[in-house]
């Protein structure tokens, strides 16, 4: 047993990848990490017999630095083809062959092999290699090498994105990975910690998945969180509705018939607003804008506002939008979508915990 780390300062050959080219070297390997650099996975395999991987290949792809990178890497994801599976989630640093294994935090990229204080333990015994083999084989079995059609949207996503801009969007592209599920319980000790984790469905998840950024999702709950303060809606106040759509690409605030606030994954936010609202379209360009009538008059306008910013549209707008949804609250008793009304949404814009917890799954840190 040998635990593996970094000297302090700098001009020190990295033991993490000297440790691992010793592991390669003329074996079979099994390999788990969710973040791979290609040129130093190329000369680990040349250096293998053989060389099995399970990766989140999302993950991994959008930890490249840009489009180049982002298009070798699925090129090379090819060429290994079912010797790379795909399991969403993963986080284990794990290589093994059937005498050795190093498990720990670094990742296989410049960072984790050259950079950060990472900690790694090299193990020869022979029974650990074995229970460590036999849950490798068990992950491989459970898992699945990326079909043709996941594929192609990988590369349709690279193609329509990646020559935007220089990073990849921390998005889902939804394959079809029947990766094996894991909800542990807690220890008795630590039953008192809530379990936040199943409060936030998929199905919320992975819409938010999809917004373009961290902060632009943050900005937008905070306009929700405002609406419901001001106004102090409980969460079954039966005039308003919280609900996704069926087409899964937006949250939407309706209070009784009406759309009042809304935010879609394109980067859009949509405002109910006055007919006399008086409309910036140098900073805050109209998008779109469609009228609401009540007894055949125009009555409110829905504006639609393209925007990296939902919190300074909503600034600029605010008195307008609040005006409008006070009008709405004293005419209508009762939501005509509340069947749709999803309380996870309303937690999520009056919980802090709550919001940080959906964030951090949707934007998810590289570590």
């Amino acid at each position: 047993m040998k635990l593996i780390y970094h000297k302090l300062g700098k001009n020190n050959e990295s033991p993490f990848l000297n440790e691992l080219l010793k592991l390669f070297k003329d074996s079979d390997v099994s390999m788990t990490c969710p973040y791979i650099d290609r040129k130093y996975l190329t000369i680990l395999h040349d250096a293998a017999n053989e060389v099995r991987i399970i990766s989140d290949i999302t993950e991994w792809l959008n930890s490249c630095s840009n489009t180049y990178e982002r298009k070798k890497t699925l090129e090379l994801i090819k060429d290994f083809g079912d010797k790379i599976h795909h399991c969403d989630n993963l986080h284990s640093k794990v290589f093994l062959n059937k005498e050795r294994a190093i498990l720990g935090s670094a990742n296989l990229t410049v960072s984790g092999m050259r950079k950060n204080i990472e900690m790694s333990i090299s193990i020869d015994d022979l029974k650990l290699i074995e229970e460590l083999n036999f849950w490798f084989d068990d992950m491989w079995d459970k898992t699945k090498m990326i079909d043709s059609s996941d594929l192609i949207k990988l590369e349709k996503r690279i193609d329509n994105e990646g020559t935007i801009k220089a990073t990849f969007e921390r998005r889902k592209i939804g394959l079809s990975d029947g990766s094996p599920i894991i909800m542990a319980g807690n220890p008795d000790e630590f039953k008192r910690i809530p379990n936040t984790s199943r409060d936030i469905p998929s199905e919320i998840l992975e819409i938010a998945e999809f917004f373009p950024s961290r902060k632009w999702l943050a900005e937008f709950f905070d306009i929700w969180t405002y609406i419901i303060g001001y106004f102090k809606l409980k969460e079954d106040d039966q005039r308003v509705t919280l609900s996704i759509r069926n087409t899964r690409d937006r949250f939407s605030m309706i209070i009784g018939q009406r759309y009042v606030v809304t935010a879609y994954c394109n980067g859009i936010i949509s405002l109910i607003m006055p007919l006399e609202s008086k409309i910036s379209n140098e900073d805050k360009p109209l998008y779109r804008q469609e009228v609401f009538t009540k007894m055949g008059e125009k009555d409110n306008y829905l504006n639609y506002f393209k925007t990296d910013s939902p919190k300074k549209v909503f600034s600029y707008y605010k008195d307008d939008v609040i005006t409008c949804i006070k009008n709405e609250l004293d005419r209508t008793t009762v939501s005509g979508y509340k069947r749709h009304h999803r309380k996870e949404l309303y937690l999520i814009s009056t919980e802090e915990e709550r919001r940080e917890n959906l964030l951090n799954k949707a934007f998810r840190t590289i570590n």
